[in-house]
């Protein structure tokens, strides 16, 4: 985050627009980022609904970090066999197209490791359930 701050201040309107929301489970890792971004507290008014605003949601995952000595020795991630395009895609009237082509007017999808971050999970509550399997759409 502190990268892509850095990166777009030279574009001031785009860094006064920006109303940026972190989520981190870790309550010393929230505290590490509000200093290191120089954040101040804020409420939110929602009231703006008439006005056209683009959701741009950046995330970091440390699901696939287990499998990073594997991926090491042989140079590919068994999970991800048959993957052949980047994870995050857009989608425009059924077609797959450039994700920074006209940004508001598709639909954003990334491929997701959903049985990593059951199995995360699952370290943390006991009953935990998966309402469905999501590979059979």
């Amino acid at each position: 985050m502190a990268d892509l701050l850095c990166g777009s201040s030279k574009f001031s309107n785009f860094t006064k627009a920006l109303n940026i929301h972190m989520v981190d489970c870790s309550p010393v890792l929230q505290e590490v980022q509000y200093n290191a971004l120089k954040c101040t507290d804020e409420t939110t008014n929602d009231d703006n609904s008439s006005k056209r605003t683009i959701t741009m949601c950046l995330a970091v995952q440390f699901h696939g970090i287990p499998l990073w000595n594997r991926f090491h020795q042989d140079g590919r991630n068994p999970r991800y066999d048959g993957l052949i395009s980047d994870s995050l895609q857009a989608i425009r009237k059924h077609e797959f197209v450039d994700v920074l082509d006209d940004p508001g007017s598709a639909d954003l999808s990334a491929h997701v490791d959903f049985e990593s971050i059951r199995h995360s999970a699952k370290g943390v509550s006991a009953d935990l359930s998966a309402h469905f399997d999501l590979r059979i759409f």
